[in-house]
């Protein structure tokens, strides 16, 4: 029940309540003086009542004193950290950055065990959900700036793990991503032997279930091999679903129980990365079918161009060599002419299985027009790329292209130039050269060999003939 308002202000109608009721009090003390026995003569008087009132007001006065003094300090410290905790709250949404009191300026100390403590507390529990709700819309707001600035998929599995390593108890993480009917690491950190984890059944079944997977590791348990560089308590496994379509997964480990906020972020995390992943996904299907010649699936001309591009910029940084192959298929309109199109598509086909089977890692063969290669060989010296031509050209020798129950035999001509024995400014004259020396080739008689350095005027002919 409230008392009823006089004034806007509750303690001025305090101090007017208080002293009120003193003079009340002071005006009924003469006659409950008289109920006790004292002679009325002796308190009926205009002195007697006189001091009888004046002690009712000063009683009223000293009460309001003491609720001055010590209910109205916890009022005000209360008001100020709600003005506090307003102003952070303020500054921090402009600024779109995260909200955390410095020290215990935001919150209040529960002195008491009644309604001031029970308030006190209820404060700094209002105060713990705010800064709780702030941060998760904070980093809400960093992660889909993430999602929508990176369609590339390296970036954007490096940038999810990162947050999600950030914002969770959680200290180890792997995103690993379904391709065709295997999985496959995109981006992990802290994880050992990240590659292996994919054969663990606990992904299969989270990604069977549609739902996250929890696994709890006893501290008194022994584990055998570690997914970790640290023992983790806790690992969750977060299959990552777009139109209940599987993706891929989110791998995370922590040393530490994983408390009910991590588990609401990682499944703010999961719900907004579903859309992410598959326009990553798409984004990299385009750009390796961009990349792609449609008939052989290696490199076309363009890319073939930009690797070439991209590994002389290296060779001039590294001072390493850099060879250059141009192949030819000799006759190739004949082939046409004599069994159609069809089959000279299988013999680019067979062409191009013959090369790949010859190159080193890190070797690139793009298809540079209808019958004519271009091979890339980093670190090769002119002897090098003298070796994998002669290779080449043998092995398209050798094979037989099977049409019913015929065989169809072909051969290629090669062009080479080993940079820097070959001095150019660019990687299209270290092109233009390897051209040149194919055109010798197929001038000299076709199936063989040439290098460029051959052509030079001081240099003595040696085209390698077959």
């Amino acid at each position: 029940m409230h008392m009823p308002r006089i004034t806007r202000k509750i303690f001025t109608d305090q101090f007017i309540w208080m002293v009120t009721l003193g003079l009340i009090v002071g005006f009924i003390f003469p006659p409950f003086m008289i109920l006790l026995g004292i002679p009325e003569a002796n308190v009926m008087t205009p002195l007697f009542y006189t001091a009888s009132l004046t002690a009712g007001f000063f009683m009223g006065v000293m009460n309001f004193g003491l609720v001055h003094f010590v209910v109205r300090p916890h009022l005000k410290e209360l008001a100020d950290r709600m003005k506090l905790i307003k102003e952070t709250v303020n500054d921090k949404t402009y600024q779109e950055s995260d909200v955390h009191c410095m020290g215990d300026s935001c919150f209040i100390e529960a002195v008491s065990d009644d309604e001031f403590g029970e308030s006190a507390q209820a404060f700094n529990e209002m105060v713990e959900a705010l800064q709780s709700a702030h941060e998760v819309e904070y980093v809400y707001t960093n992660f889909s700036k993430a999602l929508s600035s990176n369609l590339e998929l390296d970036g954007l599995a490096r940038e999810a793990i990162h947050l999600l390593i950030e914002h969770t108890v959680c200290s180890a993480g792997g995103l690993f991503v379904e391709d065709e009917s295997d999985m496959k690491m995109i981006y992990a950190q802290g994880i050992v032997n990240a590659e292996q984890i994919v054969q663990h059944d606990y992904i299969v079944k989270a990604m069977d279930d549609f739902r996250i997977e929890r696994i709890t590791l006893p501290e008194n348990i022994e584990v055998d091999g570690l997914l970790t560089h640290f023992r983790p308590q806790e690992i969750v496994v977060v299959p990552i679903l777009f139109k209940q379509r599987n993706l891929g997964v989110f791998v995370l480990a922590s040393p530490v129980h994983i408390n009910e906020q991590s588990l609401s972020m990682i499944n703010m995390f999961r719900q907004g990365m579903g859309l992410a992943l598959n326009n990553a996904i798409a984004h990299e299907s385009l750009q390796r079918l961009a990349a792609l010649d449609g008939l052989t699936n290696i490199y076309n001309r363009r890319f073939g161009l930009k690797r070439l591009k991209e590994e002389f910029k290296r060779t001039q940084r590294n001072e390493t060599p850099l060879g250059v192959l141009m192949i030819d298929i000799d006759h190739f309109k004949n082939i046409n002419d004599a069994y159609g199109h069809l089959v000279g598509d299988k013999a680019i086909v067979l062409v191009t299985k013959t090369i790949l089977n010859t190159l080193r890692e890190g070797d690139v063969l793009a298809r540079y027009g209808g019958e004519e290669f271009m091979v890339i060989l980093p670190g090769a010296s002119e002897q090098n790329c003298w070796n994998t031509a002669e290779r080449i050209r043998r092995l398209v020798e050798d094979t037989r292209l099977k049409i019913n129950d015929q065989e169809i035999n072909f051969t290629v001509s090669l062009g080479y130039i080993s940079f820097p024995k070959s001095e150019v400014d660019d990687e299209m004259e270290l092109l233009h050269h390897a051209d040149q020396a194919l055109y010798q080739a197929k001038e000299g008689g076709r199936n063989r060999i040439v290098a460029y350095s051959d052509l030079l005027p001081e240099t003595k002919t040696k085209s390698k003939i077959a």
